[in-house]
């Protein structure tokens, strides 16, 4: 009987699953380093409108106050090109914030940005653009929801409805995406002695937008599904891979014309040495 238990405590252990939680963790002094690609189009009768940013990033964290998590980012590295009504061009204007810090204030409860701070004010407008834009929208603290936490391989979770400002357009004005969004652990597989944990993302989303380009102002509604390929670092708790695609139907007010297009988002970051 005495070794009977002994066999059937083993098997009841052999069968638990680990669980894994995904909060970010941030540290005073820690720096890390991404790469980002980024690419936004919709197309209509006049021609094609496309915007691609490519950007090596340095983040610092800078610690906390008032609670409010201090990361401060600097690009060092960026090409931004436009492409509006079929015309090609360099993004100048973007351009120009390669080696310009800025702060980011996250709020510590939502893990949301709140705002952004810099010295040079008078790249202020163009940061929010850049930094804020939809290629940017990830909570920094919770990435994938405060319920991602104890969560199995295999296991699919749920955040609640959740509401992004996002900053589209020549001046940087807010808009708002609402999005539903349902995570699944994948796998979690070793590589160089580092856990790392395979993620797959789905949302379906939903904006109200209205921005000012090139002196043309849009207007309308998009709604339809991103998906997401993630890899998380278990160890270190951080992203290491986040490869985003959108595909939104958006019913445009362009110039008094009524039109729907196809507006379609591709990014993809990565960790970098």
């Amino acid at each position: 009987m005495k070794h009977l238990f002994i066999i059937l405590f083993t098997c009841v252990l052999c069968g638990e699953q680990e669980l894994y939680s995904f909060v970010n963790h941030y540290e005073k002094g820690d720096v890390d380093k991404f790469k980002a690609d980024n690419i936004v189009s919709f197309e209509m009768a006049q021609g094609m409108t496309e915007s691609g940013v490519s950007k090596n990033t340095i983040i610092k964290c800078l610690g906390y106050e008032d609670g409010f998590l201090l990361l401060e980012e600097t690009m060092t590295d960026l090409v931004a090109v436009k492409k509006t009504l079929g015309k090609m061009s360099a993004d100048h204007e973007t351009n120009s914030l390669i080696g310009i810090p800025y702060t980011i204030y996250v709020d510590t409860l939502s893990g949301l940005i709140d705002h952004i701070e810099t010295d040079y004010k008078e790249y202020e407008d163009l940061i929010k653009s850049t930094a804020m834009g939809p290629g940017d929208m990830e909570n920094k603290i919770y990435p994938y929801g405060k319920n991602a936490i104890n969560i199995k391989v295999g296991d699919s979770w749920s955040p609640p409805p959740d509401t992004l400002e996002m900053f589209m357009g020549d001046q940087g004005n807010a808009n708002y995406m609402i999005f539903n969004s349902i995570y699944t652990l994948v796998k979690v597989k070793q590589k160089k002695g580092i856990n790392i944990a395979y993620i797959t993302g789905k949302y379906k989303a939903r904006a109200d937008v209205e921005f000012l380009q090139d002196s043309n102002f849009f207007e309308g509604t998009m709604q339809g599904t991103m998906k997401d390929k993630i890899r998380y670092n278990v160890d270190e708790k951080k992203e290491i891979l986040n490869k985003l695609s959108c595909t939104m139907d958006w019913d445009l007010k362009f110039e008094g014309e009524n039109m729907s297009i196809r507006f379609e988002m591709i990014s993809n970051e990565k960790r970098i040495k």
